[in-house]
């Protein structure tokens, strides 16, 4: 669960749960935060840098043949901005802040 102060906006609910749900979990697993370690962390911002956000989640298999941007082995190296990647990096930083408190 992501812990938010109760005075932001439902947005920051959403946002925050959007990273964890589709970027947080599928990269690092299902890994405790006690187990976690720095060059987990270090390889997963590498890797939601480097990754094509259809190739990882499987998004092109729901499009018709003819409007999928990756497929026949192609990608489309769609890659998320840095900021992001900066984002789903503080909301991660914020949580493991939040486990340790």
């Amino acid at each position: 669960m992501v812990s938010v102060r109760e005075e932001r906006r439902p947005t920051t609910y959403v946002g925050y749960k959007n990273a964890v749900r589709l970027y947080i979990v599928p990269g690092l697993g299902r890994r405790r935060p006690r187990r976690l370690t720095a060059a987990h962390v270090r390889a997963f911002r590498v890797g939601v840098r480097e990754r094509c956000f259809y190739c990882v989640h499987g998004l092109d298999v729901r499009c018709p043949e003819k409007d999928r941007c990756c497929s026949f082995g192609r990608c489309c190296r769609r890659r998320p901005s840095p900021r992001l990647v900066q984002y789903i990096y503080q909301v991660l930083r914020n949580g493991l802040a939040a486990a340790q408190r």
